[in-house]
């Protein structure tokens, strides 16, 4: 719900380039707060946004790391296997 109306209030307020740059500004507040769970959610969505981005890789190593922090073990393993190469 967060991520869907800062969304769009950027939308309504910004250049639709700048989506990205606030998804990963929110995925950091969240990560800061302890809040994994809502970061990595908001980590997926900036990867369905801009799947071929610079910074995919290290979208993808954050990911990966905040599934370490909540002890997910699982989906750190099957993260891993979605690492770009």
């Amino acid at each position: 719900m967060v991520v869907r109306s800062g969304l769009a209030h950027i939308r309504r307020h910004a250049a639709l380039q700048d989506d990205g740059r606030f998804l990963i500004l929110l995925s950091s507040t969240f990560s800061d707060q302890g809040q994994y769970g809502e970061a990595i959610k908001v980590l997926k969505r900036y990867q369905q946004i801009e799947p071929t981005a610079d910074d995919a890789p290290s979208t993808q190593k954050e990911i990966i790391s905040l599934f370490n922090e909540l002890g997910r073990m699982n989906l750190v393993w099957a993260e891993l296997e979605r690492f770009p190469k």
